[in-house]
C-alpha cells in the first residue's frame, strides 16, 4: 500500500514538472497567436492553422512522442522530450527537419 502511494506521488510529482515547464515555454507567448489543444494542455502559437496541427499530433505519434513533450518542443527549443529518460539533458537529440515532415506528405 505504502510503495503504491510513493508511486502515485512520484508520477504526480513528475507530471507537475513538465506541466511547469509548459507554463514557462508559454507564458511569453501573446494572447493573439492561435490556441493548440493537446491532450493535456492548451498553448498559444503563432502562424499554426488546424491542417498543421492535424500534421503535428500525427507525427508526434509516429514518433512515440507524448503530445505535450512534443508541441512544446516545436514551441520552445530548449524543452523536449528525450525517450527513455528525462527531459532535463541539456542537448536534443537528433531528429529529421521537423519542416520537411509537416510539408512532404498530404493530409
Amino acid at each position: 500500500e505504502k510503495g503504491k502511494l510513493e508511486l502515485q506521488m512520484r508520477k504526480y510529482l513528475e507530471k507537475e514538472a513538465r506541466l511547469e515547464k509548459m507554463r514557462e515555454a508559454l507564458k511569453n507567448y501573446p494572447r493573439e497567436q492561435v490556441l493548440i489543444k493537446t491532450p493535456t494542455a492548451e498553448g498559444f502559437a503563432a502562424g499554426v492553422d488546424e491542417k498543421f496541427t492535424k500534421k503535428l499530433y500525427e507525427w508526434e505519434e509516429m514518433r512515440g512522442i507524448p503530445a505535450e513533450d512534443g508541441s512544446m518542443a516545436l514551441l520552445n527549443p530548449k524543452y523536449y522530450h528525450q525517450v527513455g529518460g528525462s527531459s532535463n539533458s541539456s542537448e536534443p537529440p537528433e531528429t529529421e527537419d521537423i519542416q520537411e515532415v509537416f510539408t512532404s506528405s498530404p493530409i
